[in-house]
């Protein structure tokens, strides 16, 4: 009888022998194993960016919902804009410049060297992308003043007559607020150029700006900063750095050299220096003229 009841017993407790186990298998756990690997990897080359697409590839393969990963960590890991200096290509004819020290006649003919700045007036070409499928919209733009310094005086390439810029908006660099202004009647600064007007920035397409500027009496060291609104949210971007600056230099009172290029024989011709800046129509007998 006892034996009859212990068997009872044994059959209603012991599990049914087709019964699933509550742990899982070895299989089942690499299984785990390499779908979070996978969800990782991804996630950590959308942050990295230029694996993307490759990424997204895997991430199908994965089952991982890719547009929604990819904009998720787009608007909150990318930049909001991407700055292109472009080739001014004469769009401001800023063509004169000059030397710290004396050039040599010899050396002059050639015209500028490298190592040489803007002089009077300096031209800036811009492109900006759009970074975001959220909405980002230039508001502003304002000249950043990373250092100021006496005029350039050493030798001067003159070019002479420059005729008239295709510029949209320019920046007194002298200014106490050196905001961009329109550029009317080819050199004089109108308006604030943001006051009635902001510009929308579409996703991975540029909006182009040409900028002049304009230095005053001194020599400028010199950045943009643009001023964003980023879905509502104020931001700024600087374009330039201290250690990569824009520069230009205001025309001095005097130069050691001058040298005006001869558009009939195509080359620089040494000028006399002193006559120069005491001509009345020279640049030196008004340096910080806009």
């Amino acid at each position: 009888m006892a034996t009859n009841l212990a068997k009872q017993r044994s059959r209603r407790t012991a599990r049914p022998k087709h019964a699933p186990s509550s742990r899982p298998s070895a299989r089942e756990l690499d299984e785990r194993s390499s779908r979070h690997e996978a969800v990782a990897g991804f996630l950590k080359r959308i942050a990295s960016g230029p694996k993307l697409f490759l990424t997204a590839a895997v991430a199908v393969g994965a089952g991982i919902a890719v547009p929604a990963a990819i904009s998720y960590f787009q608007n909150r890991i990318g930049p909001d804009i991407r700055i292109v200096i472009l080739d001014d290509q004469g769009g401001v004819p800023d063509f004169s410049e000059a030397a710290i020290g004396s050039v040599p006649n010899s050396s002059a003919t050639s015209g500028p060297t490298a190592d040489m700045t803007k002089v009077g007036e300096q031209g800036i070409k811009i492109a900006i992308y759009g970074n975001r499928s959220t909405s980002v919209v230039i508001v502003g733009m304002k000249a950043h003043i990373f250092k100021v310094a006496p005029p350039i005086s050493g030798t001067l390439f003159s070019y002479g007559s420059q005729g008239q810029a295709n510029v949209q908006l320019g920046f007194d660099l002298s200014s106490n607020n050196p905001m961009a202004r329109a550029l009317e009647g080819g050199r004089r600064l109108g308006d604030p150029y943001f006051i009635h007007q902001s510009e929308p920035l579409a996703d991975g397409k540029p909006t182009i700006f040409q900028i002049e500027a304009f230095p005053g009496q001194y020599t400028y060291y010199w950045g943009i900063d643009i001023q964003l609104l980023v879905n509502g949210r104020s931001e700024t971007k600087t374009v330039g750095s201290r250690s990569n600056p824009f520069k230009v230099s205001g025309y001095a009172r005097r130069y050691a050299e001058v040298y005006s290029y001869n558009a009939e024989k195509h080359r620089w011709v040494s000028v006399n220096a002193i006559r120069f800046c005491k001509s009345s129509s020279s640049p030196c007998r008004n340096p910080g003229a806009i």
